[in-house]
């Protein structure tokens, strides 16, 4: 069952909604599984629309999915070649446009695209992977930057580096974030939050200077911002071993429960009616 959660950022209003998908979006060799919306979801600007994914094989990768406001799917036949596959989260830049990444084993090297998801045609290749590396996430900025996530395995010992590469809107790349992973910018674009494994969660300029570690976690995941830059939420294990979805202050360190239970939360910046 794919089951979105919604609530408010104090913790109230939880209210749940299940997305029907039908069975016929998979291919024959894989129609004895039901399709499932990966665990990746983020919001659309309008605070309306969702991009996630759809899984072949399990929630944590698939085809890109876009939600619409009016509640209908937007999604590209798999058995076109050209149909991305990735693993990481999907992000809107308007209400039919993603920016995605696409691992496709058969197509190499991967690629972030630009992908326009009422004509299921790419628009522009934004980012290439290099030897040994692999693209783990992609994120674009209001400004028009890009954040990607990349790992590289030593063929010598299968040991992975990671980094978090950023490019401006001509597409020169600025700097490198050693050890990042899960990137997210805040909504003016100046500031990127982002993910080091087994150490914590971290932000840096979109220029790569002042980095800062906010919450010292070991076993946070994958974090954004909220519309005014104070907070980022996250979800981490409680102290009981479930798991939980949080928010910390970026001033005062504070670090707040929202919810016990769900993960991998998105906040909307859409503040309207």
């Amino acid at each position: 069952m794919n089951v979105l959660g919604f609530i408010n950022a104090d913790g109230t209003g939880l209210e749940t909604r299940t997305l029907e998908i039908s069975e016929g979006f998979l291919r024959d060799f894989v129609k004895m599984s039901k399709p499932l919306l990966s665990v990746w979801i983020t919001w659309g600007p309008d605070g309306r629309s969702l991009a996630g994914s759809l899984g072949r094989f399990h929630t944590g990768g698939g085809s890109p999915l876009v939600i619409t406001s009016e509640g209908g799917l937007l999604f590209c036949p798999e058995e076109d070649e050209n149909t991305p596959f990735s693993s990481a989260r999907p992000w809107i830049l308007d209400g039919s446009t993603l920016v995605t990444v696409d691992e496709i084993p058969s197509l190499d090297p991967a690629r972030v695209l630009l992908m326009d998801m009422t004509t299921c045609k790419v628009e522009e290749v934004l980012f290439e992977e290099g030897p040994n590396e692999g693209i783990e996430e992609a994120a674009p900025s209001s400004q028009g930057w890009l954040a990607v996530a990349i790992g590289r395995r030593d063929p010598s010992t299968s040991e992975v580096s990671r980094w978090i590469l950023l490019i401006d809107p001509q597409g020169a790349e600025v700097a490198a974030v050693p050890d990042g992973r899960w990137p997210a910018w805040s909504r003016d674009g100046e500031w990127l939050a982002y993910t080091v494994n087994d150490d914590g969660l971290y932000i840096v300029r979109k220029d790569g200077t002042g980095a800062r570690k906010v919450l010292d976690e070991p076993r946070v995941g994958l974090a954004t911002w909220s519309p005014d830059g104070e907070w980022l939420v996250y979800d981490r294990p409680t102290e009981e071993g479930s798991q939980g979805i949080y928010k910390v202050n970026l001033v005062s360190g504070e670090e707040v429960e929202i919810y016990r239970g769900g993960f991998n939360p998105n906040w909307s910046w859409w503040q309207g009616d």
